[in-house]
Formats: C-alpha cells, structure tokens, sequence
C-alpha cells in the first residue's frame, strides 16, 4: 500500500516528467485570455498514479498470432483450436520464477460481478506452465542512460470452447517462491473476450 509521503514523491517526480511533455493550452477569445493548464491537478488522484507506474509484471496477448489490443470480443466455434500467446515481461531487479494458468469466466453484472467458468475451457496440453523471466538489467553502452528494453518470456496454450456464450480468458500469474507473492495491482493485464457460438468461424 503506497504511503502518503511516497505518492507525494511520486506525484511531485511525475509532474515535472509529465510537464515537460505536455502542454495543454486554454484560450478564451472573446476576453483575448490563454494560458497554460498546470499538470498538477491531473495527478492528485492515487488511481492514477499507480497506473502510471510501471508495474512489477505485464503481461502482452496474441491470439491466433494476432495481438489483442481491443476490447472486442473474438468469434470463435465450439471445439475450434485458438492459440493464445502470452509474453509475460519484468522490470523486477530480480529473476521471476512463476507458474501461469489461464482463468475462464463469464461476467454477470457490474453488481453480481463475475462466475468461473473453467470447466467451459479444454486446455490442450498443460493447464499450468511454469516460466522464469530473468531480472531487469540496466547498463551503460558507452553512452549515459541507454538500457536494454525489459525481459520478456513467452508462453503458448491451445484451448478450445465447450460451450457458447461470452467467456472472459485472463491469464493468472504466481510466484513458485515460497516468500513472495504478487498483489493484483502489481500484474497488469487485460481479459481476453471470446463470443463463442455453435457455428464455426473462419
């Protein structure tokens, strides 16, 4: 939990940051004012902050070798094959050693929240993939503050639908080491939607 002298460090840090690549002018014209919006007041909400922290683990999905970078629910049949690829990446100063699994689920309502579904989901292979991603490492190349981008490991299932209806897929992470775990602010990723029908798709 952020303490409120590190989101005070942290917004000040971050405001000079954001200053620096943003200018967001105003103007009223028929009074001939302008002036320049101060970044401040768009970082006094600690929701915010935390999203514009880079977090521990984050996690890039394709599905059928495609990357999923929408909302939008991919069709798919029962019992067709879908290839979903998961690159999980660090900027941990350490090596993560983890074991993923993929979780299926079905959204109810903003009030009932949501109900698992695994048993609509057929995992071809192994449910459980364990994985290590070797630690962030940040080095001079001869030149100051060049670095290497993050380590990324990738990880492949082959899953299919048992029954229609729209099923959410999120992938879920955990520590093999006994002494760590990752809290859900720390892991950013998306769910997958999948509208999953009788009919087949090409």
């Amino acid at each position: 939990m952020m303490q409120k002298l590190e989101v005070e460090k942290l917004r000040a840090t971050l405001e000079l940051h954001v200053a620096k690549h943003l200018d967001i002018r105003w103007a009223i014209p028929a009074m001939s004012l302008e002036g320049l919006v101060p970044v401040g007041a768009l970082l006094s909400s600690v929701s915010l902050l935390k999203q514009l922290v880079l977090p521990a683990i984050s996690l890039d999905i394709s599905v059928n070798g495609t990357p999923y970078l929408s909302e939008d629910d991919i069709s798919v049949g029962i019992g067709e094959i879908v290839h979903i690829k998961v690159a999980v990446i660090s900027s941990l100063e350490y090596d993560f050693d983890g074991v993923i699994t993929l979780e299926c689920y079905q959204e109810i309502s903003s009030f009932f929240g949501t109900v698992d579904k695994s048993e609509n989901l057929l995992v071809i292979g192994r449910r459980k993939i364990p994985f290590v991603v070797p630690k962030s490492v940040r080095f001079l190349l001869g030149v100051p503050h060049v670095s290497i981008s993050s380590p990324r490991c990738e990880l492949s299932f082959h899953v299919m639908f048992r029954v229609e209806g729209v099923h959410k897929i999120r992938p879920q992470i955990v520590s093999r080491r006994a002494n760590e775990s990752l809290f859900s602010d720390e892991i950013f990723v998306s769910p997958v939607g999948f509208s999953v029908s009788t009919k087949a798709h090409q």
